[in-house]
């Protein structure tokens, strides 16, 4: 049984129990990025500070909407192509590969002055002559991922926002943490940006009276007209980005509390996963996507090319919590399926959960599995069973035969796999399993 077939299995045992899930395909267009160096940050800057604040927290309105995501991810962009001093635009090579400087260091300059605030120009006396030397220093292109985004100004005409976010080479190797302030002029559709040196700037940051954002050649922005779409592509791509580039960051601050410690353990775990996974993960693309609204938060079920599930837990559309499978921990709405589901049919589920392990590289939930009997006279360890299960079966797995037989208080389960990559290839396997309470269960097994 694929993973397609079990996912609208479990949806028809939800009717009459639970609200049908609708499950929307959407082919999602990739793009290219380009690579990236490291900025170097001058120590001799002297860096703007905001002014007094004239609004107390009270009187703000702190509420993110996604749009005020996707405006911040559209218009970063923006500034870093402005401030990259070797964007296309300025620089270019003749037949001989020699550089050919397409604007003057003034008109760079401006550029940059036009994406960034008045107040920061002013506090530093910013002119077209300095510009660049108030701003990160990026000799390429680079790619932007939030990890945090507060509101601290709601005016009539502009909003203002503190940011903290990373930034990444095109081939995700790391560039540096950033932390700015960025003002948004929703009427006018422009936007402009302050650089902050450290983190201690970004947690003394009070609110400051912007006013609107005259237009320019820079600092313009259009408003997504597919937010659900756009919003899920971000986060999809700013978590790849933070895994791959800044994975202890990624485990301390975007993965589920309960899921790490029950997949992970440890951030030394994470990152080993990360680094034998690496081109699975940059590889990773939405196939098809699902938007629940629970109890406090807001749920998007993302499932990719090769049938696996994540899960965005979204408190605001700012702060977000993953969960990398549907296995691991309960997850709604798999958990009420499996509850509802007859027994024979919470055997092949979980022989699904098992293969899925094994596909997705989860061999600690499969050892969770394992009777304490068969571990102790198999397997003594998870490593132990990694390479077993490595050697025995293929890379990708596909269930596509299964039966179960109750003998006593055990199922047994006589499965067919084959290679996704050769489906002529195939292996028979041979699961004991025993239901326990909940959704828990104990199993040993033997590949043919």
């Amino acid at each position: 049984m694929n993973n397609s077939r079990k996912y609208f299995i479990l949806i028809s045992i939800l009717i009459g129990i639970i609200i049908i899930l609708a499950l929307i395909l959407n082919s999602i267009n990739k793009k290219e990025r380009n690579k990236q160096d490291e900025p170097v940050y001058d120590e001799h800057v002297s860096y703007a500070e905001l002014g007094e604040p004239t609004k107390t927290e009270e009187e703000i309105d702190t509420s993110i909407e996604v749009v005020d995501v996707l405006r911040l991810y559209t218009c970063m962009n923006k500034f870093l192509s402005a401030i990259n001093l070797d964007n296309p635009s300025y620089y270019a090579y003749d037949d001989e590969g020699n550089i050919i400087k397409l604007a003057t260091d003034e008109e760079i300059n401006k550029n940059i002055i036009d994406v960034l605030s008045k107040n920061y120009i002013s506090k530093n006396s910013i002119n077209e002559s300095n510009a660049s030397e108030f701003v990160y220093k990026l000799n390429q292109g680079t790619m932007f991922a939030l990890i945090e985004m507060n509101k601290i100004s709601s005016e009539e005409q502009t909003r203002t926002y503190k940011v903290y976010g990373v930034l990444t080479t095109g081939s995700n190797e790391p560039v540096g943490e950033v932390y700015f302030i960025i003002n948004i002029d929703p009427v006018r559709k422009t936007f402009s940006i302050e650089p902050l040196v450290s983190k201690e700037a970004y947690d003394s940051v009070q609110y400051t009276e912007v006013g609107k954002i005259e237009k320019n050649n820079r600092n313009t922005f259009t408003d997504s007209k597919n937010k659900d779409e756009d919003i899920l592509k971000l986060y999809l791509a700013s978590y790849k980005r933070i895994a791959l580039a800044y994975p202890e960051i990624a485990y301390e601050r975007l993965i589920e509390e309960e899921y790490k410690k029950a997949r992970f353990g440890t951030v030394d775990k994470y990152k080993e996963y990360i680094e034998e996974n690496r081109q699975k993960i940059a590889r990773i693309a939405i196939e098809q996507y699902d938007i629940q609204e629970r109890d406090g938060y807001t749920q998007y079920i993302i499932v990719d090319k090769d049938e696996r599930y994540y899960f965005f837990n979204c408190t605001t559309p700012s702060n977000y919590k993953i969960l990398l499978d549907y296995y691991t921990i309960d997850v709604e709405p798999f958990a009420s399926a499996y509850i509802a589901a007859e027994l024979d049919e919470k055997v092949m589920y979980n022989c699904d959960k098992v293969m899925d392990a094994i596909n997705g590289g989860n061999y600690t939930f499969v050892y969770s599995k394992l009777s304490e009997g068969f571990k102790a006279n198999n397997f003594r360890t998870e490593e132990d069973l990694k390479l077993k299960l490595k050697n025995s079966l293929f890379e990708k797995n596909e269930i596509i035969g299964l039966s179960t037989n109750l003998e006593g208080e055990v199922y047994v389960c006589n499965v067919k796999v084959a290679n996704m990559e050769n489906e002529s290839e195939t292996k028979d396997i041979t699961i004991i399993m025993q239901l326990g309470e909940g959704t828990n269960f104990v199993m040993s097994f033997n590949v043919d």
